[in-house]
């Protein structure tokens, strides 16, 4: 059985993506042969299974995964035409080289744990060890990728206060508008009767703009303070990637520095996935909020 240099990836990936369907892998070598019109010799294999679906999610994904908001937003309008999409999406990122390069390594990455997992499963069938794959850096969304940080409402009101006006602007499924009014109002409102207080923690993106924040403050109690999370979202564009719950587990950390044991968060705001997450991840629910046309 071969092992995969780099060239032998380069082979594959071209042969998964050849519309025509017309080569087969020597398994021995890892060369490409034309594909046999009648049974298929044991040293021969068809290569991974790869459809224009499989590649249109990674135009997806990784649409979702880029900083530069110039590029995620023009993505993500090529994304939503219904023809010449890759064809699209390629000249797009053409204009953009350091993406383009990040696009072909993420591309490549995805690509390659499939391969190995196909070549595992021929290692099987010829009563060889699978040798499973090693964890590919783009598994999860890397710590690099955005800046976290921290600082107090007070040293950043304005901005703070466009990011809002910004993120309310859109719909939040499931959250009539009547609704996220007055979240907005009361938010806004938390924010000006506390803004000494109010510790902030967000994620910028490369260009500097803020994609999500959450608002926190610590609240004395009889018993024990209480870090009470007031706002807590991300900009549409960068919803679904787990930066809600990163910026829950980065102020959980801080507060707890600070001696206190217990984070509530009273977000109206939450969007239902990052909410539907909550439970897995060390947060049961204490009240109930409900509605009902008058």
């Amino acid at each position: 059985m071969f092992d995969l240099t780099e060239a032998i990836l380069e082979r594959i990936i071209f042969a998964m993506e050849d519309q025509s369907k017309s080569y087969a892998i020597n398994l021995d070598t890892g060369e490409l042969q034309p594909r046999p019109d009648q049974d298929m010799p044991d040293n021969l294999a068809l290569p991974p299974d790869w459809t224009s679906e499989d590649g249109f999610k990674i135009l997806e994904t990784f649409a979702l995964r880029t900083t530069n908001i110039v590029v995620k937003k023009a993505l993500q309008k090529i994304l939503g035409r219904g023809k010449g999409v890759f064809k699209s999406y390629k000249a797009l990122l053409a204009e953009f080289p350091e993406e383009e390069t990040r696009f072909r390594l993420y591309k490549q990455a995805v690509m390659k744990r499939k391969i190995e997992s196909w070549l595992d499963d021929q290692r099987e069938i010829a009563g060889l060890a699978r040798l499973g794959s090693e964890p590919e850096e783009f598994d999860e969304l890397s710590d690099f990728e955005f800046q976290l940080e921290s600082f107090t409402i007070h040293a950043a009101m304005a901005e703070c206060s466009a990011f809002l006006e910004s993120f309310f602007l859109d719909e939040i499924p499931g959250l009539p508008r009547e609704i996220l009014a007055y979240e907005k109002s009361e938010v806004a409102e938390f924010m000006k009767n506390h803004e000494h207080a109010i510790q902030a923690f967000a994620f910028r993106a490369t260009e500097g703009e803020l994609i999500a924040l959450l608002l926190a403050l610590p609240v004395p109690a009889n018993t024990q303070p209480l870090g009470l999370v007031r706002f807590v979202g991300a900009l549409r564009d960068f919803r679904g990637m787990g930066l809600e719950l990163r910026l829950l587990e980065e102020a959980k950390k801080r507060l707890k520095r600070e001696k206190i044991e217990s984070l509530l968060i009273s977000s109206l705001a939450l969007d239902a996935e990052t909410a539907g997450t909550l439970p897995a991840n060390g947060f049961t629910a204490v009240a109930s909020a409900f509605r009902s046309n008058t």
